[in-house]
């Protein structure tokens, strides 16, 4: 599914993809929405969106509303313009055995980011930042306002050019690791931004950060 001039595909009651290649879409390459359920296996999703002066816009994945969920399994999802993976108003995300890298978000996102009261859980994934984008602040992953993110046996890298954080905590988020492994950030590892978030981290290595 490429060059459709909205998104690729949108899904609003329930679908499932395997197998599938969706590029070139002019914003996002897949969306979830309004309670709707979607399964991908086996999913290449890239060069999604576009740019609108300042902003990056259009992501590989978008879940939301209340009641929508995503289960991504062995997918890959890369340079999309907005963000790799967006979970937010109130949706609910699953990645299991996923690569997501090289997204191209901007201030307010990642590559995943999980947003307002949605909840996300990771597992045995890998999660790459560039910040080719240029500006001067860049996170892997975000979790904000009342959101929740569980990471598993994850691997978290920073490869910015700019100042990198690798998962950024804000606005009452929280944020579980356990045996995962944070890398590589110009910035800090892990930030907890504002003092209502809270993150449990346990068997996890975080090196090579330049701030804590």
């Amino acid at each position: 599914v490429r060059c459709c001039t909205g998104s690729g595909i949108i899904i609003f009651g329930s679908g499932t993809l395997q197998g599938t290649t969706l590029c070139d879409n002019s914003f996002n390459g897949v969306e979830v929405q309004k309670g709707a359920r979607g399964s991908l296996t086996d999913c290449h999703i890239h060069s999604n969106g576009y740019s609108n002066n300042d902003d990056d816009l259009g992501s590989g994945v978008t879940v939301y509303g209340e009641g929508s969920e995503a289960n991504l399994r062995r997918c890959v999802v890369h340079s999309n313009k907005g963000g790799g993976v967006l979970i937010h108003s109130g949706a609910k995300g699953a990645l299991q055995h996923c690569q997501v890298s090289m997204n191209h978000a901007g201030f307010e996102f990642g590559d995943v980011d999980v947003d307002t009261s949605s909840e996300a859980v990771l597992d045995h994934c890998e999660i790459k930042g560039n910040g080719e984008h240029g500006r001067e602040q860049y996170r892997v992953l975000a979790v904000q306002q009342q959101a929740k993110l569980t990471l598993r046996n994850c691997t978290v890298r920073c490869q910015a050019s700019s100042f990198g954080t690798g998962i950024e905590v804000q606005r009452g988020a929280s944020l579980d690791i356990s045996h995962c492994k944070i890398h590589g950030c110009t910035g800090s590892g892990v930030l907890l931004r504002d003092q209502d978030t809270k993150a449990t981290i346990h068997h996890s290595v975080l090196e090579d950060n330049d701030l804590h």
